[in-house]
């Protein structure tokens, strides 16, 4: 009778043990963007890139808006801001704020090589549809492109969210090959 009874015990008991969570710190089984995360948080950046990029590519928001942030800042040594505006308009398309924020003074900052008004006032008119917190930068780009005679341009044209990225064409920066 006590053999019966420990066999029940450990019978009962078993499914519960399987129902336990894994307390382990790094599960076995995360995926691409899981493991870029991770390495970015630990400043790992050319290992984030590595894995985060390939899932930028497929279409992954928020690897697209972390490759962007890599290469803005430079967390790899060097600034690319071409590749940031890539991943971070990618990002941006597909609804993601933070991505269209920095869009936005990306193309604002006069000091940056991708100083764009006329998109800067498009992702602020979007940005500050949901913060009006940011309608003193559209107003300050109203007058811009006003006194430069683009106001009416830039309201005639389609916004950049219909994904205007097309990357950049190298042959065409050497004319004479």
């Amino acid at each position: 009778m006590l053999k019966k009874l420990a066999l029940f015990t450990v019978l009962a008991l078993t499914p519960a043990c399987v129902l336990l969570p894994d307390f382990s710190p790094i599960p076995q089984d995360r995926n691409d963007v899981d493991k870029g995360r991770a390495a970015f948080e630990t400043a790992n950046y050319a290992l984030a890139l590595e894995y985060l990029v390939p899932c930028a590519e497929k279409g992954d928001v928020d690897a697209q808006y972390v490759v962007g942030l890599i290469y803005l800042y430079g967390l790899t040594g060097e600034r690319n801001y071409f590749l940031a505006q890539k991943y971070l308009t990618m990002a941006a398309n597909e609804n993601h704020y933070a991505a269209q924020e920095l869009l936005a003074f990306m193309y604002s900052d006069p000091y940056r090589p991708l100083y764009n008004p006329i998109d800067a006032y498009h992702w602020f008119k979007i940005v500050s549809a949901r913060n009006p917190a940011y309608q003193s930068n559209l107003d300050d780009l109203r007058w811009t492109l006003k006194s430069r005679g683009l106001l009416e341009k830039a309201n005639a044209m389609a916004a950049p969210r219909n994904n205007r990225y097309h990357g950049v064409d190298y042959n065409s920066l050497f004319l004479f090959r």
